[in-house]
């Protein structure tokens, strides 16, 4: 098996024994997002062809249950003979899974298979143990980010197309950060933290705040050097988000790669486009200014301001823990990945995932920064893959210059809604950064 393909294989795996465990362990919401990485690792698999079905159909013959179990339901209409006799042994046993792997057996009869492929994502999650089944979605369009010319017909401010309400998207925010089962407990196995201990990032975590004695705030006026344009995008101009003042962020976390005076204006296109395609280049703009010399003060909005309403700006100090898949230890045993997952979610205390540096909270696929090295190069990622194509992989080594520089969670309380629910990445190349240059910031968008 091509090494790609087995890394994707794993990712398969890793997640699909981590979504349930989580959902035995009573931990649903954890629970669906490894749900989620499993359908991601099947639509990449699938983006590949056959021989990434047939890397799948490796797993058939998985000496675990969940995994063979798991492999069959997305298998059924590909390898049908030998995924319906996994199905069907395990669907003589007692449990969730013998249950989910009957409800799988008896839509394939039924033809239900055929006319909505994606009833395979929700039987799988049912397979699996789960409660709450990720969003179905079909093989023959995957759930992929859309181009910037589909998300820019869709979607205007105020009206979304098919992405949640406002209200949707609060309310699953306000119920994230009450969810009992996300608070960490009370302190972290000898194991578990031996692991994590070298794994720990510094960032500075940013939250809404009613302190008024603070440089940084997001929204409101970005307060523009006299020699600086408002950036535009396509000849519209870009929705301002943040800024940040360093001196304020340095004295908060010691980021030892960013300047330790100044201020960063961060600037997004409307249009949300993804950042895959180089077509992107300008869609997002971070403006490296002197700092304010006093501290903010909101101004009094009325009906013909042209700024959205400014939200003064909280920093404390975390340090944050990449994904499950980057600790190795962790998945060859996956009792541990729960408790993993409280410490990755613990810094925020239940808050939104704004962060300064750090390491990003992934949605979907931890690649970010080979996406940002290939489409700042010019390699249009939603027409070629990596693992063929050959300039890519000649620039693959780069991805090691790029670091995240600000990652900005969905909040609705500040018009921040990504997607459905998602998350933005900004990242620079260190280097670069390091000398107060900023110009090759890039943006990536993961949405669930």
């Amino acid at each position: 098996m091509a090494p790609n393909l087995a890394r994707i294989v794993q990712r398969f795996v890793v997640s699909t024994l981590a979504e349930a465990k989580c959902h035995r362990a009573g931990n649903a919401r954890v629970g669906n997002r490894h749900a989620k990485k499993v359908v991601a690792a099947w639509q990449e698999l699938c983006s590949i062809g056959d021989d990434g079905r047939q890397a799948l159909a490796t797993l058939l013959a998985d000496s675990r249950p969940e995994v063979r179990t798991s492999a069959a339901v997305f298998l059924l209409r590909y390898c049908t003979d030998d995924a319906l006799r996994v199905l069907r042994a395990q669907a003589r046993e007692r449990g969730m899974l013998g249950f989910g792997a009957g409800e799988a057996i008896k839509r394939w009869n039924e033809g239900v298979w055929d006319l909505d492929p994606g009833c395979a994502v929700e039987s799988a999650s049912a397979a699996c143990g789960s409660d709450r089944p990720p969003q179905p979605v079909t093989d023959d369009a995957p759930n992929r980010p859309r181009s910037t010319s589909e998300t820019s017909a869709r979607r205007s401010r105020g009206a979304r197309g098919d992405q949640r309400s406002a209200r949707s998207v609060h309310n699953d925010v306000a119920s994230r950060r009450r969810d009992p089962q996300r608070e960490p407990r009370a302190g972290a196995s000898s194991r578990v933290e031996g692991v994590v201990r070298g794994l720990r990032v510094p960032a500075v975590h940013l939250m809404r705040s009613d302190c008024t004695s603070g440089r940084s705030h997001f929204g409101g006026s970005p307060r523009l050097p006299a020699n600086l344009k408002w950036p535009r995008w396509h000849g519209e101009r870009l929705r301002f988000l943040a800024r940040v003042s360093l001196a304020e962020a340095q004295a908060t976390q010691s980021l030892g790669w960013l300047p330790q005076t100044g201020a960063l204006l961060f600037f997004y296109s409307e249009a949300e486009p993804w950042g895959f395609q180089p077509a992107d280049r300008g869609s997002c703009v971070v403006y490296y200014v002197p700092d304010l010399p006093h501290p903010v003060r909101r101004a009094r909005r009325t009906s013909t301001s042209k700024f959205p309403a400014m939200a003064y700006m909280g920093l404390r100090a975390i340090a944050t823990l990449p994904p499950a898949e980057r600790a190795p230890d962790l998945a060859q045993s996956d009792g541990d990945l729960v408790e993993y997952e409280q410490l990755v979610d613990a810094p925020y205390a239940q808050w939104p995932k704004h962060q300064l540096g750090g390491v990003p909270q992934v949605i979907q696929d931890d690649t970010m920064a080979l996406e940002c090295h290939l489409a700042s190069n010019g390699i249009d990622l939603e027409r070629v893959d990596p693992a063929k194509d050959r300039r890519a992989k000649a620039l693959a080594s780069g991805a090691k210059d790029w670091r995240l520089l600000l990652q900005l969670d969905t909040e609705p309380e500040l018009d921040f809604m990504w997607g459905d629910g998602g998350m933005i990445y900004i990242w620079v190349k260190e280097a670069e950064a390091s000398r107060g240059d900023f110009s090759s910031a890039w943006l990536v968008l993961q949405t669930s």
